[in-house]
């Protein structure tokens, strides 16, 4: 799958101009392939960089996939975390819901799809539904809608468990190294909480690799009482209900100490009134649509572009975390070198400038105060320089 780039100034051009057609989110089903379901911590492409295109939103740390047939539905596979300045994946299968009825597990047929600003899956049957929605609530902390509906009681089994295959090209492994063999101060462990469960994680200071505090953590917290076992790195949280119900969950990667202190309070806030947030992740995106999509000319084709570009630019966008102090927009979220904290002033400020097509706010204004960032001493114009990074020779206009 091809890595997000940086928007051309053709398709910036694009994203100004259109497009007057409906500003539905629902209009726009799959413009990106969100579809994946990685065996590797490192499970590149052709090119070297992550083969799938999970779906980020608010400058979130950590995206969401959509399965990829009957073995992931029920989950949102991969689970990608942006180890401060790379992107690894930290699960095939996590969190994946199976559904129990007189003790045999319920058939189901699968729908899922990704619309600007959500992942969405169906799962029918003949005697229960389920519909699942997906999306971000904060930069840290992603929120999941479960809505089943059944005449009878059920049983719920959630099960994941932590890739320990290390790295391969497209499908086909590079080696027969494992990640605790490469990484062994990674000690990823799988703890039960009150509500839910967590994924603690070592230090690493892998410099090309992988990048971890010793602090961070990735958090799952359930609105309804659950019972977790674990078994080394995998888990099985098992809940009954009594017919129809409505549950959340919230996915929280959080890099520090400081962090998984301070996005408690918020989880709890989330979990109290999970429709408000939901509904402002929903208006925010419609508003994208509706200042980006302005040209009452353009035809399908071109405004699925327009969309493709809000989608991209705004998975693109990272949070302040780790080394990076201000909101910013990185070249890609799943290109090796260009995600994470690895953002460019010389790319930055074309990519705030295609993003106040769209959207304005906060977002815009740090944007700028990125460009400090840049070397000192080449931000003054050279005669042949463009000003804004540290290489002479660039006449980036």
């Amino acid at each position: 799958m091809k890595i997000k780039t940086i928007l051309t100034p053709v398709a910036c051009a694009l994203l100004m101009s259109f497009s007057a057609h409906a500003a539905n989110a629902d209009n726009y089903k799959n413009v990106i392939n969100r579809t994946g379901a990685p065996q590797y911590m490192k499970d590149y492409d052709y090119d070297d960089h992550q083969r799938f295109n999970p779906f980020f939103d608010l400058g979130a740390w950590h995206g969401h996939l959509l399965p990829d047939g009957p073995n992931t539905m029920g989950g949102f596979p991969g689970v990608a975390l942006l180890t401060e300045e790379y992107i690894n994946f930290m699960a095939s299968n996590f969190d994946r819901l199976t559904v129990w009825q007189d003790g045999k597990k319920v058939d189901f047929t699968l729908e899922a799809y990704s619309i600007p600003g959500a992942l969405v899956q169906k799962l029918i049957s003949k005697d229960v539904q389920v519909e699942m929605i997906l999306r971000f609530a904060t930069p840290r902390t992603s929120l999941l809608e479960t809505k089943i509906t059944s005449d009878k009681p059920l049983d719920l089994v959630w099960d994941g468990e932590l890739l320990e295959k290390l790295e391969a090209k497209e499908g086909k492994p590079l080696s027969d190294k494992t990640i605790a063999g490469e990484y062994p101060d990674y000690q990823r462990k799988i703890s039960a909480t009150r509500d839910g469960l967590k994924v603690t994680f070592g230090k690493v200071r892998a410099t090309w690799d992988l990048l971890t505090s010793g602090e961070s953590e990735y958090q799952v917290h359930k609105s309804l009482p659950v019972q977790t076992e674990i078994n080394g790195n995998r888990f099985t949280s098992k809940a009954h209900i009594n017919g129809s119900t409505t549950l959340y969950t919230t996915y929280s990667h959080l890099l520090t100490a400081q962090e998984v202190s301070k996005e408690q309070m918020q989880i709890r806030d989330i979990l109290a009134r999970p429709a408000f947030y939901l509904t402002a992740s929903q208006q925010r995106w419609e508003e994208y649509l509706k200042k980006g999509l302005t040209n009452p000319d353009a035809t399908p084709e071109q405004t699925r572009v327009a969309v493709k570009a809000i989608e991209t630019l705004n998975g693109n966008w990272r949070s302040p975390g780790g080394a990076v102090k201000y909101n910013t927009v990185t070249p890609s979220v799943t290109g090796r070198w260009f995600s994470g904290n690895q953002t460019w002033p010389w790319d930055t400020w074309k990519q705030a400038f295609c993003d106040g097509a769209f959207q304005s706010g906060y977002r815009q204004r740090e944007y700028p105060r990125g460009l400090l960032l840049a070397d000192p001493a080449r931000r003054q114009r050279a005669s042949a320089g463009c000003g804004l990074c540290p290489r002479p020779d660039c006449v980036e206009p």
